[in-house]
């Protein structure tokens, strides 16, 4: 199993900020972030924030939890950076 820090973006309400990290953690990694300003009242669930979250750990881990995440809350967006799916071939091909 790797060992790997990731920046993951996330797009949504600032509530499930919280659920995104709160699932990292479960999964092992360690979490760095900054929680947004969550507004109360009417159409306070309703802002959408962008943030990066950062996350070490397994990234099976990592990559599990956000899919968990993805799952469960359907309207978000979480983006692992640098997922590895493209191979890197050195700045040669681009």
């Amino acid at each position: 199993m790797t060992e790997a820090t990731r920046t993951i973006t996330y797009t949504g309400s600032a509530a499930r900020a919280g659920a995104l990290v709160q699932m990292l953690e479960e999964a092992g990694a360690s979490v760095e972030w900054t929680p947004p300003v969550e507004r109360r009242g009417i159409g306070g669930d309703a802002e959408v924030v962008a943030l990066g979250i950062v996350a070490s750990g397994l990234y099976d881990g990592i990559k599990a939890a956000v899919a968990r995440f993805l799952e469960r809350f359907p309207r978000a967006t979480a983006v692992i950076e640098d997922d590895g799916s493209a191979p890197d071939d050195g700045g040669f091909l681009g």
